[in-house]
C-alpha cells in the first residue's frame, strides 16, 4: 500500500542513486560506454526505498539508521549482481564461457571486479551518509503523515 514513507524513501533513494552514478561515471576510464547506466541505477534505487527503507520506516530513529545502511547494502548489492549478470550475458553471446558453470562462475569474477571499483572513501561516505538521510527522511514522513 502506498504510503508516504515509501514516497519520500523512494525518491530520496533515486536522488541519492543519480550522485553516486555520477560519481562512479567519474571513477571509471573515459572510454568506458554507459548506456542507461543512470536511469538503471535510478530505477535499482526507486525500487530498494519503496520495497525496503520506506515500508520498514516508522519504527523509530536507531532503527532509521540500521534500516539506512542495510538499504545502501542491498543497493550495492543489487547493482552488482545486475550489472555483473549484465556483463556475463554479453561475454556469453560472445562465447567467452565453455559452460554455464563457467558463465555463472564469471558472475562472481565481476562481481568482484565491479566491486573493487567502488571502494573508494569518497562514494563509501556519500552512500553511507545519504542513505542514513533517506532513511531518516522516510521515518519523519511516517510520523508526520500517518
Amino acid at each position: 500500500m502506498p504510503t508516504a514513507a515509501k514516497l519520500v524513501a523512494s525518491v530520496c533513494m533515486a536522488l541519492l542513486t543519480l550522485v553516486i552514478s555520477h560519481i562512479i561515471i567519474g571513477l571509471m576510464p573515459p572510454e568506458t560506454q554507459f548506456g542507461h547506466f543512470i536511469l538503471r541505477n535510478v530505477g535499482i534505487g526507486l525500487s530498494v526505498g519503496w520495497m525496503y527503507i520506506g515500508a520498514r520506516a516508522g519504527r523509530g530513529w536507531n532503527s532509521a539508521i540500521t534500516n539506512g545502511v542495510t538499504g545502501i547494502f542491498l543497493l550495492v548489492a543489487w547493482g552488482l549482481l545486475i550489472y555483473a549478470c549484465m556483463e556475463m550475458f554479453k561475454r556469453s553471446m560472445l562465447r567467452h564461457y565453455a559452460s554455464i558453470e563457467d558463465a555463472i562462475g564469471g558472475i562472481g569474477k565481476i562481481v568482484i571486479e565491479y566491486g573493487v571499483v567502488l571502494l573508494n572513501i569518497q562514494l563509501i561516505l556519500v552512500l553511507l551518509c545519504g542513505g542514513c538521510i533517506t532513511a531518516c527522511a522516510a521515518e519523519y514522513a511516517a510520523k508526520k503523515w500517518r
